[in-house]
């Protein structure tokens, strides 16, 4: 085997004929391909920090949302118990005043009835005591005098 120089520089010449005619027509659609793919995820990468900082701000929001309606939900509690004290207090204010009027009625009424009772046993006794005194003292005092002495008794009693 011999080696001759002319066609070691032909083999080199060949090589490097390939590497360009590779190297245009493999290295830069593959490099165009690899820049494009790299453009792609980069853009990818972007999109989802931009989505993911969107979401934070969504979350954020909503948290200070729901941090806001709980408090306005326990205010308006609060409010609503207020209320229901402020009615309670005021039915029993009412259910106080109803039974103070149904006592001071019922005062009145015994007190009606009492006077009631009082003169119609007076006009009883005065009766009796007119009949007798009537019988004791069958003389000249007529009913009129016996009625005017008996109701001053009386009177005088109250």
């Amino acid at each position: 085997m011999n080696i001759e120089p002319i066609e070691v520089v032909i083999h080199i010449i060949n090589i490097i004929v390939l590497f360009v005619i590779l190297r245009l027509l493999l290295y830069k659609p593959v490099h165009g391909y690899m820049a494009a793919r790299t453009q792609r995820i980069s853009s990818q990468l972007e999109d989802a920090s931009n989505r993911q900082a969107e979401a934070m701000k969504t979350k954020e929001r909503y948290e200070s949302l729901m941090a806001g309606s709980e408090k306005e939900a326990d205010e308006k509690l609060a409010e609503i118990i207020r209320k229901a004290h402020a009615d309670a207090e005021n039915i029993i204010e009412k259910a106080n005043e109803k039974a103070n009027e149904i006592v001071n009625d019922a005062t009145v009424q015994a007190t009606a009835e009492k006077k009631r009772i009082l003169n119609g046993m007076r006009g009883e006794i005065t009766d009796l005591s007119l009949d007798i005194a009537r019988k004791i003292l069958s003389r000249e005092v007529n009913e009129s005098d016996n009625r005017k002495i008996i109701d001053s008794f009386f009177d005088g009693r109250e």
